[in-house]
């Protein structure tokens, strides 16, 4: 299953979690510096191998859901 969701929604998301993450287990003080750059081009990374592999998986075999369908209808969606 491939749970796509609002790219506006994540990303901030994305970045306040790094936030976090390095400032409860981090070694140093964070600075952040270029955070929304390394974000964006992880993400640009990781839908290009996507959609480069994605020509791998077989017809019928990956099902594309909407996040936002599935929390409003879950039992619908996973039918």
């Amino acid at each position: 299953m491939y749970l796509v969701r609002d790219p506006f929604v994540v990303f901030p998301s994305t970045v306040n979690t790094w936030k976090r993450l390095t400032r409860y287990h981090g070694a140093q003080l964070p600075k952040h510096r270029d955070l929304e750059q390394q974000v964006y081009e992880r993400f640009e990374r990781m839908f290009d191998v996507f959609e480069e592999d994605r020509q791998l998986i077989e017809p019928g075999h990956l099902c594309e859901l909407r996040y936002e369908d599935l929390a409003r209808n879950p039992l619908a969606e996973v039918r």
